[in-house]
């Protein structure tokens, strides 16, 4: 574990998170792995349903839903474990990395 300072304390695993510091979240590393890889879940599902249809403007569509639903399942947990000051950076954050995949979905055939 990690203390505010960064120094690792003896005895227990560590596993470093650089947005930690400037987002002061209340859940460790492994609990905020989960949530996001849950929250991600709705753009993988895009992602297979633009797999199997090759047309621009659906991948469009399907990314852009998609990402509408992760970032409406990421809210509730964001909202909970992050300081009320520090919640849009943490969602600012997380809808660019939503973004990010989602415009990998669609440039990717």
């Amino acid at each position: 574990m990690i203390n505010n300072d960064g120094s690792v304390l003896p005895g227990r695993p560590s596993i470093p998170v650089t947005s930690s510091p400037f987002v002061q979240s209340n859940l460790p590393t492994l609990p905020q792995d989960t949530f996001w890889g849950y929250c991600l879940f709705p753009l993988d599902v895009g992602a297979v349903i633009c797999m199997l249809k090759d047309n621009v403007i659906l991948k469009m569509i399907v990314v852009s839903s998609t990402l509408a639903w992760s970032s409406s399942a990421a809210y509730p947990f964001m909202s909970a474990a992050v300081n009320l000051k520090r919640k849009a950076l943490a969602l600012y954050a997380l809808f660019l990395m939503y973004v990010s995949v989602g415009f990998l979905i669609i440039a990717i055939d």
